[in-house]
């Protein structure tokens, strides 16, 4: 019984590849700018995770916000954010009692280069050696600003970029502390090539150590490739391949190299040695489809893999129905606790309504055996929003889950000015309020949230902010 259990998993993603690829011959949609479900592999298991979104403000802008969270019985916490962009100077601050993405950054441009002091998220083209090297599991991306990791390697200290030359040319310096770690380094860019290294100090005294990387890139159009050394010749390589294809995309992602290569500015992402990940897009009048497909290896005995498709109509009155089926086998972190984990999901979501009011209905089934049986997990949501006079929006969202003991739902919330992955787990229903109104030339937003579990009473989560972004551009 096991033999034929396993002989039928190791199956499905290639059955899986050949019956998407049938589909995309008839229909396809263009990559959507989803929200990730799920946080990097070396976050904490079981604990919500918060990143920031990949947004900008424009220049002449300066935005500020005030809020509060909490939950009942205990005391609020306040927060606070400004940034600002005005020609040649840009800057952000974050606090907040707990708040993980406090801190802050201003940066200083001109003809000749950039300063940034403060914290910055830099990244060098695939990230082998600064940025975080991407999670194969997490498919590739067709834009080049949506395919750095999320919680990619992040730092506090000084940047340079020289401003000269045509683009994808220039020299870059920089110093601070990523992941505990002091760290320097620089890159010479031209027409597209890159040669960089990196050089990081740990420990005190007599028992100081120094390592060094040294990183080789090339950035032309679509196509970024990397190769990565430390000085005891350990090595990765990777390239990173997006293409149109008629009305289709194309985006793949190889990599190869030695298990002992680790980023000196990110240290704790056990990133997979050796991974090929494929995606293909491609868009109907009517429907839409995609299929992808990720195989990766950490060492010998610990790999694993991931395969999905998922297909898409438009219905009547702009509504529109999409299922999707996927498997997922193998490890994601080393060491892993189950590196022989296997599970497949099927999953179906109806969205419709009309721009005043807003409907989305959505059923999700995991199982631990072949063809979604033995079911491990189960969610069904449902939301609704309706947007009323002078901007302002009610959002009111529940969903329903039970998970078997050591599995995990990480139910994406979008705040104003972060991106919120609440873990939830056992079984239980989550219901969320919110609602939004301009107020005193901003947006002022209120959510509730509550989860109900048979361990306890329900407790409530909420939150307060107000937001607002003005011009500082002066009048001439």
């Amino acid at each position: 019984m096991k033999g034929a259990a396993s002989r039928a998993s190791s199956a499905t993603p290639a059955a899986l590849l050949v019956f998407g690829a049938l589909l995309l011959a008839r229909a396809a949609w263009p990559q959507a700018g989803e929200p990730p479900t799920e946080p990097p592999a070396d976050a904490p298991e079981g604990v919500d995770y918060e990143s920031e979104p990949a947004d900008s403000i424009e220049v002449g802008v300066a935005e500020t916000g005030f809020g509060a969270t909490g939950r009942a019985g205990e005391a609020p916490r306040a927060r606070r954010r400004v940034r600002f962009s005005d020609g040649g100077f840009a800057g952000e601050a974050r606090e907040g009692a707990g708040d993980p993405l406090a801190g802050g950054m201003i940066e200083t441009r001109g003809a000749r280069g950039r300063w940034t002091a403060g914290r910055m998220r830099p990244l060098w083209v695939c990230g082998l050696t600064l940025g975080g090297a991407a999670e194969p599991w997490r498919m590739p991306v067709a834009d080049r600003p949506a395919r750095a990791p999320l919680g990619g390697a992040g730092g506090d200290g000084l940047r340079w970029q020289s401003g000269r030359g045509p683009p994808g040319s220039g020299f870059e310096f920089l110093c601070g502390r990523f992941s505990g770690r002091d760290v320097a380094g620089a890159r010479v860019q031209k027409a597209g090539a890159s040669v960089g290294a990196l050089a990081s100090r740990e420990g005190r005294g007599p028992a100081m150590l120094w390592r060094a990387q040294a990183s080789v890139g090339v950035e032309i159009r679509d196509l970024e490739a990397e190769m990565a050394m430390d000085r005891a010749g350990r090595w990765r390589a990777e390239t990173a391949l997006r293409r149109a294809l008629g009305a289709g995309r194309l985006s793949a992602r190889v990599r190869g190299g030695l298990e002992g290569f680790h980023s000196l500015a990110e240290p704790r992402r056990m990133a997979p040695a050796r991974a090929l990940s494929v995606r293909l897009d491609r868009a109907g009048a009517r429907a839409r489809a995609g299929v992808a497909g990720a195989l990766w290896r950490f060492r010998p005995g610990l790999a694993g893999g991931r395969a999905a498709l998922e297909v898409a109509a438009r219905l009547a009155h702009h509504d529109e129905l999409a299922v999707g089926f996927e498997e997922q086998h193998g490890a994601r972190r080393d060491p892993a606790a189950d590196p022989g984990r296997f599970r497949q999901g099927a999953w179906g979501e109806w969205r419709g309504g009309s721009k005043r009011l807003r409907l989305v209905l959505r059923e999700e089934l995991w199982g631990g055996r072949a063809w979604v049986r033995g079911a491990v997990r189960s969610v069904s949501a449902a939301g609704v929003e309706i947007n009323g006079p002078a901007g302002s929006v009610f959002r009111l969202s529940h969903c329903a889950y039970r998970m078997r003991r050591g599995e995990s739902l990480y139910l994406p919330e979008a705040e104003t000015d972060r991106l919120v992955l609440r873990s939830l787990t056992g079984v239980g229903e989550r219901t969320r309020i919110e609602m939004q109104c301009a107020l005193a030339g901003g947006i002022a937003r209120a959510a509730a949230a509550w989860t109900a579990t048979a361990a306890g009473p329900p407790r409530v989560q909420w939150r307060l902010d107000w937001n607002r972004r003005a011009s500082i551009r002066r009048s001439k």
